[in-house]
């Protein structure tokens, strides 16, 4: 089903009303037409691309929405104003510049990876009877909880030692939080329920009694230590009220899943590379200075511009039997990777962990691009 255009909001109106053509139906009296529910500049919304839209949407905002026909229009304008600012800056040479060609390929390689995780990760994963209880269960339950953070997993456990040697929780998150809310409550995170914290921490947080310390849970911004203190459960739960809620609670168990599969292949990945533990930390010595530098945004740079001596740049950083990830390698993956990444590898340790991860990086772009199935036009 198609629609007339809404109103979009005025500035973009005045900027991009004559870039947007919108067809009354789906199927127009031209052939060239036919299935287009909008065009803007040389964008196309097809039928059948706004319909994986609707289907996006509903899943996103859990099945429950009423998909009438306001909410349809809202769809369809939502993609004419992307598409609209994106024709714009076209229009005006911003995706031709050195940073603007530096954003488009990080872009690329970033949409590269998700093609990896929908092609070599996510077939794996199922969603059994199991993982919808324990979900139900969550969602009918609160929790409140404290934690302790640390950037490196050396960090997190002289926290659990010093916990164990009679430290509070309240005494450590004065050294360790800047914001005066956590640091004067003892890292005190209020209550919490399914998929308000990273999914690593809502696992642990959940396995825990009132009082517990958990170990360090690796989280997507480090590590925590979690300590929960206090769990509300609804009284009384039933079956009917679990079947009744299936079809809600699919969608967020497989993002879940999805997630926590990634993580996992990730870290399986990194565990089977062989990191020279020497060369990696030679490398550090000779770019620690210049690794958190900002990109020079040069449109022909392709690697990480840093003084190294040439004996260093063809040396193999990582192996594994089938695959090399060399010095020059790991130039070019910082060049694509952010400033403030970069700015996490505060000593030899933490380098070497971005080298994995950068290494993981080299191997899925390679192994998504020979995919079979790998459409580059479509990614």
């Amino acid at each position: 089903m198609c629609f007339n255009r809404s109103t979009l909001p005025a500035a973009l109106l005045l900027i991009f009303a004559s870039l947007v053509t919108v067809f009354a139906g789906c199927s127009s009296k031209s052939g060239e037409e036919e299935g287009v529910v909008a065009r803007v500049g040389s964008f196309e919304i097809s039928d059948r691309h706004f319909q994986n839209e609707m289907v996006r949407f509903w899943y996103r905002t859990g099945q429950a929405v009423n998909l009438n026909y306001e909410t349809r229009q809202a769809v369809v304008d939502s993609r004419i104003n992307r598409y609209a600012i994106v024709e714009y800056a076209r229009d005006n040479g911003w995706h031709q510049d050195a940073e603007g060609i530096h954003q488009q390929d990080m872009i690329t390689r970033r949409v590269n990876m998700e093609e990896y995780q929908r092609l070599f990760i996510y077939p794996e994963v199922q969603i059994d009877q199991h993982t919808l209880r324990e979900l139900f269960y969550r969602v009918n339950t609160t929790l409140r909880a404290s934690h302790l953070v640390a950037q490196t997993r050396a960090e997190a456990d002289s926290l659990i030692q010093l916990l164990n040697d009679g430290a509070t929780f309240e005494e450590l998150a004065k050294d360790i939080f800047r914001d005066p809310s956590l640091r004067d409550s003892g890292g005190d995170l209020g209550f919490f329920t399914v998929d308000d914290m990273d999914i690593a921490f809502e696992n642990a947080a959940y396995q825990l009694m009132e009082g517990q310390v958990s170990k360090p849970i690796r989280t997507s911004t480090g590590f925590s230590v979690i300590k929960v203190t206090e769990i509300i459960e609804t009284p009384v739960i039933t079956e009917t009220e679990f079947a009744n809620k299936i079809h809600e609670l699919q969608p967020i168990a497989r993002d879940q899943q999805k997630e926590l599969a990634t993580r996992r292949h990730l870290t399986e990945t990194v565990e089977s590379f062989n990191i020279s533990a020497d060369l990696a930390k030679e490398l550090w010595e000779a770019v620690k200075n210049q690794y958190a530098v900002p990109v020079a945004f040069d449109p022909e740079a392709t690697q990480l511009s840093v003084d190294l001596p040439r004996e260093l740049r063809n040396q193999t950083i990582v192996d594994t039997p089938d695959f090399t990830f060399t010095v020059n390698d790991f130039l070019t993956e910082a060049h694509y990777t952010s400033n403030e990444q970069r700015q996490r590898a505060r000593n030899h340790h933490d380098f070497k962990d971005q080298l994995g991860a950068m290494a993981y990086r080299t191997k899925a772009q390679q192994q998504v691009r020979s995919h079979p199935d790998y459409n580059d036009h479509f990614v």
